[in-house]
């Protein structure tokens, strides 16, 4: 049998090779056909296991990595990946290094700090700054006080926020917004620009943060005649309004406010100190030693918020502000400080946001930018927004929206002059307005 099958091969490949040629063919085909039906078959069946599953593999590269895309959970990426920023905990981080100073430096103990319990006040006491200062001016006669043809004095504008990451990553972003504004202005009016994110007394944080720091940047810049302080949450609006200093050569200190309501109503709303001009002069650090008596934290301010709920118009019962101080102080003591103060309400200095917002538009139709007043308000103030806190005294959506407008309406004025406007003054987009080669226009 082995014999008749060896001589059988051996005959059909000497004698028929082209039935052979085909046989061999055939069962070539038929067995890929095979191999293929069972890779079918299996694949489905995989397939289908899988789907049910939830869970797909792929054998290309790029579906690898889409699987993984999809697969994994983004709360899983933030925190498996060391290089995401979304992994941080930037509070804790900032803890943990208040925590290694405390433990290595004495001065910053809490048992070592200031005695709270006598009155209060904003650092060394200085009684001959203006001699002091007149003898720097003399000494370097390229830092002059006065710039310009003379008229207007040196400003420094000053400006701040918190030390830590805003609550939401929203606030961060309009304080950004924000300062971005106040450096916009500050250069088409030749003003320097300070922005503090330092907390140079702890017991005066919050409303009270602004008081040393004007003082300490009043003694470093000698310089500087006046200081303009503006709060965070407060932005320019009118880009080509001039302030009119010669009207204050004779005062100290500008706010914005009426004398009825300050110096007869004692109304708690009758100034506001989110935005004032601060001479640097002796009087002035006399003020604000007098002005910081009610802030420090803890006991002195919550009994200092109760005699000023009970004294001051309207106030509802918190502890002591800042604002409220300044009318309790000025109304109190007018004989003392209210010559040198100048209560400004010609032009707005201060802006309530919610009244003021809405009718840009309808400003934009009828006035043009350089007036300052309610046709075109210098400042717009988002006073009880508090974008940087977890929530305010105003829905958020509408704080957001209406301080996107308000920054729109402000950097119209800037980017004007470069051919662009925003699509809407709440968009982020702009717009060429006019063609390129064509004279730029001027915000001034």
């Amino acid at each position: 049998m082995a014999g008749l099958w060896s001589g059988l091969c051996r005959g059909i490949s000497i004698t028929r090779p082209t039935q052979v040629s085909r046989i061999v063919l055939l069962c070539f085909t038929l067995v890929t056909a095979f191999v293929l039906l069972q890779t079918i078959l299996t694949s489905q069946f995989r397939l289908s296991e899988n789907y049910n599953s939830g869970v797909f593999h792929y054998k290309s590269r790029k579906q690898v990595e889409l699987h993984r895309v999809l697969e994994e959970e983004v709360p899983a990426v933030a925190t498996s990946d060391q290089n995401s920023y979304l992994a941080l905990n930037i509070s804790k981080i900032l803890d943990d290094e208040d925590d290694t100073v405390l433990a290595n430096d004495d001065d910053e103990r809490p048992d070592n700090k200031e005695n709270l319990s006598e009155p209060y006040r904003l650092g060394r006491k200085i009684s001959n700054w203006d001699h002091l200062r007149s003898k720097w001016l003399k000494n370097n006669p390229g830092r002059q006080s006065i710039v310009g043809s003379g008229k207007r004095p040196r400003v420094l504008l000053v400006t701040g926020s918190s030390p830590e990451p805003c609550t939401s990553p929203v606030g961060d972003h309009l304080l950004l917004k924000s300062i971005k504004n106040k450096m916009d202005y500050g250069r088409l009016h030749g003003m320097e620009v300070f922005y503090s994110m330092a907390v140079l007394a702890a017991e005066m944080g919050g409303f009270w943060a602004k008081l040393p720091l004007i003082k300490e940047l009043m003694l470093g810049h000698p310089e500087a005649e006046f200081l303009w302080w503006m709060d965070s949450d407060a932005l320019f609006t009118d880009m080509a309004f001039e302030v009119p200093w010669e009207r204050y050569k004779d005062y100290n200190l500008v706010l914005h406010g009426w004398s009825e309501k300050v110096y007869d109503q004692k109304d708690w709303i009758g100034l506001n100190t989110g935005s004032f001009m601060i001479r640097n002069c002796q009087w002035s650090l006399d003020l604000l030693d007098a002005w910081a008596v009610m802030g420090p934290k803890g006991k002195v301010r919550e009994e200092a918020g109760k005699l000023l709920t009970k004294e001051l118009k309207g106030r509802p019962p918190f502890e002591a502000d800042d604002q409220s101080a300044m009318i309790y102080l000025l109304a109190s003591q007018r004989h003392i400080w209210g010559d040198k103060v100048y209560l400004e309400n010609s032009y707005c200095l201060h802006g309530y946001w919610d009244y003021l917002v809405d009718k840009y538009e309808e400003l934009m139709d009828k006035h043009k930018p350089g007036l300052g007043d309610d046709r075109w308000p210098l400042v717009t103030h988002f006073v009880g927004c508090k974008p940087c806190a977890s929530s305010g005294h105003y829905p958020a959506e509408r704080c957001l929206r209406q301080m996107n407008r308000a920054f729109g309406f402000a950097d119209n004025q800037v980017i004007k002059a470069y051919g662009f406007a925003h699509v809407s003054l709440g968009s982020p987009r702009v717009k060429r307005i006019h063609r390129q080669g064509k004279k730029k226009q001027s915000v001034k």
